[in-house]
């Protein structure tokens, strides 16, 4: 065959592997995985916010570095994220875009990289290509838009620059490649324990092999040293436990939370090793990062991995001897720092993603050894192409499984995931009487997120409502507990009169679902979420068989004394009440009482312990009958009369009595 026709059909091969890869990530990118992880979503409302209004979700000013939940997040995604708000609605495509983007520009310097090895170049390119497209941990991180995914193929751009820069010795270079030395800061925090390593030892072995001179030092260090200075002063900020400051565009920021526990030698021994080896070459607790049935890279790429960085170690030793330098260098050090900082955290694979860039590498140089030690180009061809319909087969069998349903049916729902919120709340909201109502919204993680994405309420509104301390833990808790009348976790004790939106946990491993089926509620399904609403006209009216003795704030006539009744409560005004009240037929205490005006403002008693009225009754059931309100006195403003409504769920059962209001 004609030169010219091998070199045609190459790059059509290398053109349908780049358009597979592409398009396994956009492939059903919004339902798989299915919902969206709460960091995503959490890092997707900062972006937005900081596209539109130049703050996060706590009012920060372009933050250095993302507060998150409280624990931080690194803030490269959230920016790139907020160029694409600029033009796009929130949602899960534009919040996963930036990473599938940020990916294939890393596939194409990957290919550019390898581009700066003579040997090899185009089976090298063929591998790099095919692997990248066929693995399953860079399809299965890359269809997420996490911050921490980032690392990797930032890292990997910063490869090529200093590669290139080594090659070719020009200090715009050296320039570039400590650009994105300080970029790759701003991806994940593992970053800085790696780079700093890296950097270490690295550069002494640039000087060694004369592929550096202290000018090139100086043209590589201080971009870096200056696009790495907010992070630096991040840290400085939080070690010192110091007031959070600006740097001219950006805010220092100060965490509510300085994770710099989470990592360290107290968690290094055997276990957390063998835990890490095994999130890199295997699966970690998580099935929306790997999966046991397939591995982070198949487990037939275990081999040829340890292949490759046995081949790298002897080319290194090799070499020092010379004084030559081996790009193999870069990439077993990095793989070891990476591994050293698996060790000393709690492991996971998506944590660890910037080592897929080494494993990338070893795994090609593992199958290219084989390949070069066969003499016979037949036989080494041939085996290579079984190599490639083996790895073409489990990639099949992959595609089946993770977009052919089994996937979901086996590993639905994942830890972490929720689905946005949008639906349901149009639902609410477009109804009169569910929009006033109380809404508990549960059992998400960090629900609050989750709903203001769906509203779009912006974090100035949002801050308005709920005022953050952010010295203080319980407000930073109560800022997530509500806004206006929806409530973003589920009430022990029912709320008859509320709206409950639960999603599949919160029906079924917590039993709320039940719970409230049983209590008479009705279920109706929108979207993916279940909405449990309580209609009274479907239980049995006994008004005549109601019972109520008050034992406070009530008198005789049955009024309630509204001047008589109230206290002072951390300086307000409350009016308290206090009784007990049974249902006569079967005597039997009411499982939810409350009082409710003509406006349909209700307020709920706490159902209190009453051993006196066991005592005096002689009905142990009524144990639990005692009535306690605590109402703000300006309820009663206006007030002739309430409604007293007391439910029995387990009968299917209700009452409903006036009790009148005198002022004065």
């Amino acid at each position: 065959m004609k030169r010219e026709k091998i070199d045609i059909i190459y790059y059509i091969v290398l053109g349908i592997l780049f358009l597979i890869c592409i398009g396994i990530h956009f492939y059903k990118i919004t339902e798989i995985p299915f919902g969206i992880h709460v960091d995503e979503l959490g890092m997707g409302y900062d972006a937005w916010s900081l596209s539109h209004y130049g703050v996060d979700r706590y009012l920060i000013p372009y933050p250095a570095y993302l507060n998150n939940f409280g624990g931080g997040q690194s803030a490269l995604y959230a920016y790139l994220c907020a160029l694409i708000l600029k033009f796009c609605d929130l949602s899960t495509f534009s919040i996963r875009l930036p990473g599938i983007l940020i990916f294939l520009v890393f596939v194409l310097f990957g290919v550019k990289t390898i581009q700066l090895t003579k040997e090899n170049c185009r089976v090298r390119t063929f591998l790099f290509l095919f692997f990248v497209t066929v693995l399953p941990v860079y399809i299965m991180l890359f269809r997420m838009g996490l911050d921490c995914n980032l690392m990797l193929p930032v890292a990997g751009i910063f490869f090529y620059f200093l590669l290139r820069a080594v090659s070719t010795l020009k200090n715009s270079d050296f320039v570039l490649a400590g650009i994105f030395a300080g970029i790759t800061l701003y991806t994940y925090a593992i970053s800085y324990i790696v780079m700093i390593g890296f950097l270490i030892a690295i550069i002494p072995y640039m000087f060694f092999t004369k592929k550096m001179k202290p000018i090139q030092l100086l043209y590589f260090g201080i971009p870096l040293g200056i696009i790495a200075l907010p992070l630096i002063l991040v840290q400085v900020v939080n070690l010192l436990n110091l007031d959070e400051m600006r740097l001219g565009f950006f805010t220092i920021t100060k965490l509510f939370r300085y994770r710099n526990e989470d990592i360290g030698l107290q968690f290094f021994n055997w276990e957390s090793v063998k835990s890490c080896l095994k999130s890199i070459f295997m699966y970690d607790s998580y099935r929306w990062d790997s999966l046991t049935e397939f591995g982070t890279i198949y487990y037939l790429s275990i081999p040829f991995v340890l292949i490759g960085v046995i081949k790298s170690v002897y080319v290194i030793i090799k070499g020092l001897k010379n004084r030559e330098f081996y790009q193999e260098t870069i990439y077993v050090v990095w793989l070891i720092l990476l591994c050293i900082c698996g060790s000393m955290m709690e492991a996971f694979t998506y944590r660890l993603n910037g080592v897929y860039l080494s494993i990338l590498y070893f795994l090609v140089e593992g199958v290219i050894t084989i390949f070069i030690i066969i003499k016979n180009k037949k036989i080494a061809y041939l085996i290579l192409g079984t190599v490639v319909m083996v790895y073409a087969f489990l990639f099949g069998s992959f595609l089946q499984f993770y977009f052919g349903g089994e996937y979901e049916s086996k590993y639905k729902p994942l830890s972490y995931f929720d689905y946005p919120l949008e639906e349901v709340i149009d639902y609410l909201e477009n109804d009169d009487i569910f929009r006033e109502k109380t809404t508990y919204i549960g059992h998400l993680s960090q629900t609050y997120i989750y709903y203001l994405s769906a509203k779009m309420i912006t974090p100035m509104e949002y801050n308005e409502v709920n005022i953050l301390d952010k010295e203080d833990s319980l407000s930073r808790s109560q800022w997530t507990q509500s806004y206006h009348n929806y409530y973003f976790n589920l009430p022990e004790r029912i709320d008859y009169n509320g709206i409950y939106v639960l999603n599949s946990v919160a029906e079924v491993q917590e039993g709320y679902g039940e719970k409230l089926a049983q209590a008479g509620f009705e279920k109706e399904e929108i979207g993916n979420y279940s909405v449990y609403t309580f209609n009274i006209e479907d239980f049995e009216d006994v008004e005549d068989n109601f019972q109520i003795q008050w034992n406070a704030g009530v008198d005789e006539n049955n009024t309630i004394l509204v001047q008589s009744a109230t206290q002072l409560i951390e300086g307000k005004e409350y009016v308290v009440l206090v009784g007990w009240a049974y249902n006569i037929e079967d005597v039997h205490a009411w499982d939810y009482v409350c009082l409710m005006d003509e406006d349909g403002n209700y307020y709920t008693a706490d159902i209190v312990e009453r051993a006196d009225v066991v005592e005096e009754t002689g009905q142990e059931q009524l144990q639990q009958s005692g009535l306690l309100f605590v109402i703000p006195k300006e309820a009663f403003d206006g007030r002739k009369n309430l409604l007293v409504i007391g439910i029995e769920s387990e009968n299917g059962k209700y009452m409903k009595s006036q009790i009148n209001v005198a002022m004065q």
